[in-house]
């Protein structure tokens, strides 16, 4: 028999403790008791999302399943649209009254998403974080480029010229200019928004960004300036660029080796579309609505081409010598923001008409957006060192 250490009671040989007080016996032998194991319920079991796609193993996984969702949830709604104006225009009080509060609230959804994109991208590169901004600047630029080239080559008009029956909002209608098919609206609100609620880390920025997704191409269908199809191809085409751009906007280190050969590629492609569409020998009837679509794209040609030649300069130029901070207290923020914005609109404005007068339109515009470009990219930023010492100074 043997004893207890601690309390020197009699205990079994071999014992590997003391009945009497519980104390663990040097030497003695230690046998393996394996643990049942215990069952984990979840009640709520995987969620559908997990059942029809699968569990994502990666961003871009998580990406692609996301606009998937969005882009069926857009099919599901753009089902209920014929419903919804029914509705509105079944009864002139029903119209009068809570249509035309919906007729309202798109069309606001619609004025703010037109000025938003460009703001929305020069904040996100200003304030928050530049490889964001220049995704959602590429995947915009790639994106308008494609898009423009699909209006041109397919000349589809707007819904109501194929169709003098079809109901359209009337506020919607001056600001429709162009083809209608693939939706411009639609591909800059994917694109820009889109490349915010990948690349953001904050839960409330990701639901915003996401909800003006649905809803900036939901108005467009609903105020009858495009139809399910022009909406739902411009959907696609700005997810497919988002899902191809992601990874070389994934790490500091991957958008430094692309951006050269993106800024390139973006740059060839807007000078093919730039030659295609002012060496189109068009046949249409002079002061028609073709000729009038032709004109606008070949004004945006110009526009991007000036656009995405200033980019090449104002990457390398900030990469090297500007290198600002994003970073600043929240007033110095909203100062930079505010100041910027009201620049670069005020530059836009007063250099139309000097530019106009000296040189032939298209390259008028080129050159104003070249030199707005390197004002927002690289000029501007400048001074941020400046707004980033106030916070500095109060403290």
């Amino acid at each position: 028999m043997a004893f207890c250490t601690k309390c020197g009671a009699q205990i079994p040989d071999g014992a590997a403790v003391c009945q009497s007080c519980g104390q663990a016996q040097p030497g003695a032998q230690q046998t393996y008791q394996p643990q049942q194991a215990v069952p984990q319920y979840n009640n709520a079991g995987p969620s559908l999302v997990t059942q029809v796609y699968g569990k994502a193993k990666s961003k871009l996984e998580k990406l692609l399943i996301l606009f998937s969702m969005i882009f069926f949830a857009l099919a599901a709604l753009a089902l209920l649209i014929g419903l919804i104006r029914g509705i509105v225009d079944a009864t002139d009080t029903f119209y009068g009254g809570f249509g035309a509060f919906v007729d309202t609230f798109f069309g606001a959804i619609y004025r703010t998403a037109i000025y938003s994109f460009m703001a929305l991208a020069l904040v996100v590169f200003w304030c928050v974080d530049k490889r964001t901004g220049y995704y959602a600047f590429l995947a915009g630029l790639f994106g308008t480029i494609a898009n423009q080239f699909l209006k041109i080559a397919c000349r589809i008009p707007r819904p109501w010229v194929l169709d003098p029956d079809f109901t359209i909002v009337e506020s919607a209608r001056a600001a429709a200019t162009g083809y209608s098919f693939p939706s411009g609206h639609t591909q800059n609100a994917v694109s820009t928004f889109g490349a915010a609620a990948v690349m953001t880390k904050r839960r409330w920025v990701r639901r915003t960004c996401i909800a003006l997704v649905v809803l900036v191409p939901f108005s467009r269908m609903y105020l009858g300036v495009h139809t399910p199809l022009d909406v739902g191809v411009a959907f696609l085409m700005a997810a497919a660029l988002l899902a191809a751009l992601y990874p070389a906007f994934r790490t500091e280190h991957a958008m430094h080796k692309a951006m050269p050969w993106l800024l390139a590629g973006a740059l060839a492609f807007a000078g093919v579309f730039l030659g295609h569409v002012t060496g189109l020998r068009a046949d249409f009837a002079p002061g028609s609505e073709d000729a009038s679509n032709l004109g606008h794209a070949v004004k945006n040609a110009w526009t991007l081409t000036g656009a995405v030649l200033a980019l090449l300069p104002v990457y390398f130029i900030e990469k090297k010598y500007v290198r600002f901070e994003v970073r600043a207290v929240w007033y110095a923020q909203v100062l930079k923001v505010v100041l910027g914005l009201g620049l670069v609109v005020a530059v836009k404005t007063l250099l139309k008409a000097p530019l106009h007068a000296v040189l032939p339109a298209g390259p008028a515009d080129a050159v104003r957006y070249f030199l707005l470009v390197m004002l927002a990219g690289c000029v501007w930023p400048m001074t941020f060192r400046y707004f980033s010492r106030l916070g500095k100074q109060a403290a």
